[in-house]
């Protein structure tokens, strides 16, 4: 649990460093979102694991999610 609070905060740390090298002075909404699904991520999965929840529609929420965040990254769309 250790190394998963570990890799959030890398991936928080890192993606705001991309936000300062891209020079972006404002928070696009696809900024909001890729946050709020890292933030669902970094908390449900810890839970998933350690209760050891055999839910599939969850671990299909957990897959989705991030394929969203895969998603807003690499695409940036502007709504």
């Amino acid at each position: 649990m250790i190394l998963h609070g570990l890799a959030v905060l890398a991936i928080l740390v890192s993606g705001f460093g991309l936000i300062a090298r891209l020079k972006m002075h404002s928070l696009s909404l696809w900024i909001w979102l890729k946050l709020g699904i890292w933030i669902i991520l970094g908390i449900l999965i810890p839970v998933l694991v350690a209760r050891k929840v055999n839910k599939r529609w969850l671990w299909l929420l957990v897959f989705a999610s991030g394929l969203g965040a895969i998603y807003l990254g690499v695409l940036k769309p502007a709504f």
